[in-house]
């Protein structure tokens, strides 16, 4: 097959200026074969392009201009395609403080407590750091007091009274926390939460511990002491 002369050059001197194995691309000489087939270099309108020749000896003299135009075909067309794709993006991946921040549960707000929220219909009221919340119950009150960390009856409430020792009886439910109870007769009480109380009048009193103490108390005002069948004052059993 007549090699296809491109425009400008020729078989003579012109094609004398190039590298050798430049010029046994470009004068027809050059042939690659692949699979058994014959392929061969060839100059066109549209440049330069690989033809495959039919029963054409092998007749290539030298490998190394064979394996360095196919080299640079092969990376011209690498290199076409990489400029073609878009640079891929970096993956960051999260620090561990952030990755354990959003794998971590939300925290809820936390509910009111129950034992010391308003108590609806009650009368709300404070004497000597102590708050009272009071509603009746038919001939009885019923009453939530709260004592709170660090009470004690002889110094908040004493000065208010007006007498030596709390001369008050307390009947009911201790839900929260712990109070020490002291009679005149020396008598030592303590009452820890859950607890059923009576406590009788002539006594001082003291919350233990930082807890506050909610003391649920039912009453007859003043004649809780006779409806309830109580001493009128501590006696020593």
């Amino acid at each position: 097959m007549p090699a296809v002369q491109r425009p400008g050059f020729s078989r003579g001197g012109s094609l004398s200026l190039l590298p050798p194995w430049l010029q046994t691309v470009l004068d027809g000489s050059f042939a690659l074969r692949l699979h058994g087939r014959t392929f061969r270099p060839a100059f066109t309108g549209r440049g330069l392009v690989i033809r495959h020749v039919p029963n054409s000896p092998w007749g290539l003299k030298d490998a190394v201009p064979r394996a360095a135009v196919l080299a640079s075909g092969i990376l011209l067309t690498r290199e076409r395609h990489m400029a073609k794709k878009k640079p891929a993006r970096k993956s960051v991946r999260p620090s561990a403080g952030i990755a354990k921040a959003r794998n971590a549960p939300r925290s809820r707000p936390k509910a009111p407590d129950p034992l010391l929220a308003p108590v609806k219909g009650a009368e709300r009221r404070t004497i000597g750091h102590v708050q009272i919340e009071v509603g009746d119950a038919g001939a009885a009150r019923v009453k939530r007091m709260v004592y709170p960390p660090g009470f004690r009856w002889s110094v908040d409430m004493k000065p208010i009274v007006g007498t030596d020792l709390c001369m008050h009886a307390h009947v009911g439910f201790l839900a929260r926390g712990e109070i020490h109870i002291e009679y005149a007769d020396g008598c030592v009480v303590e009452h820890r939460a859950p607890q059923i109380v009576a406590i009788e009048p002539g006594h001082d009193g003291w919350v233990v511990g930082n807890e506050p103490v909610v003391l649920i108390e039912f009453d007859f005002e003043s004649d809780t002491v006779r409806r309830l069948g109580m001493p009128e004052t501590h006696r020593h059993s």
